[in-house]
């Protein structure tokens, strides 16, 4: 449950109104959502919270961000580009609650210094002390141009933004997750292409991390 104190940064003006949608809020998400207190279910979420840190958001706003992600056990968030304000959205979640980072994006690639995170209540998951982002190797570099024989040389890139990957578990089940901001590409063109191959080898390099780990018998 959000730590609902913060609701004294609220402008006395504006407390009623704020309280006003908190409730409504609620009363959408207890229709909508599961009960995450049950042992026999895990929440999963995915966010993509557009330009978070970046654009400026009002307190209540803030509010409203902790009220949606504490009614699940695990989330994955997308473009968090400033950890200040991701910070008082964790005060006001309260100390049930963690997260990993991954690190920024280099502003160059056009992402903003982006930053991919893993939220998770802490009475239902744990990590698992393993955390990385994903490097292509040479034959799957995204590029339509290749030069070189038997992979000695590969004119191609790596995602635009790489995939994070980690390990958790929640009781007996233990799982990995990557989450993934692909690039935003366009509807047609060179641009729609890079996004298609960037889809395309997050597939690729999925399938044959889990025929690796079938032949291990296991991670």
């Amino acid at each position: 449950m959000p730590q609902y104190y913060y609701l004294k940064y609220i402008p006395k003006s504006d407390r009623p109104r704020v309280v006003g949608n908190l409730e409504r809020l609620i009363g959408q998400l207890d229709r909508e959502v599961p009960d995450k207190d049950s042992e026999q279910t895990l929440l999963l979420a995915t966010w993509n919270i557009r330009n978070f840190g970046k654009v400026r958001r009002l307190p209540e706003s803030l509010m409203y961000i902790a009220e949606i992600l504490s009614r699940f056990d695990f989330v994955a968030v997308q473009e968090v580009v400033d950890l200040d304000d991701w910070h008082a959205v964790m005060d006001r979640l309260g100390p049930d609650y963690d997260f990993i980072a991954s690190d920024k994006t280099h502003h160059k690639l056009g992402s903003g210094g982006e930053r991919l995170l893993y939220l998770y209540d802490k009475r239902k998951v744990r990590f698992q002390n393993i955390a990385g982002e994903i490097v292509l190797p040479t034959e799957m570099l995204i590029t339509d141009d290749t030069a070189g024989k038997g992979g000695e040389l590969f004119q191609g890139k790596q995602f635009r933004r790489s995939p994070f990957i980690t390990a958790f578990q929640s009781g007996w089940f233990k799982f990995d997750i990557c989450t993934v901001h692909l690039f935003y590409g366009s509807s047609s063109g060179s641009k729609l292409q890079q996004r298609v191959q960037e889809i395309d080898r997050v597939a690729d390099y999925f399938a044959d991390r889990a025929e690796q780990a079938q032949k291990r018998g296991g991670r």
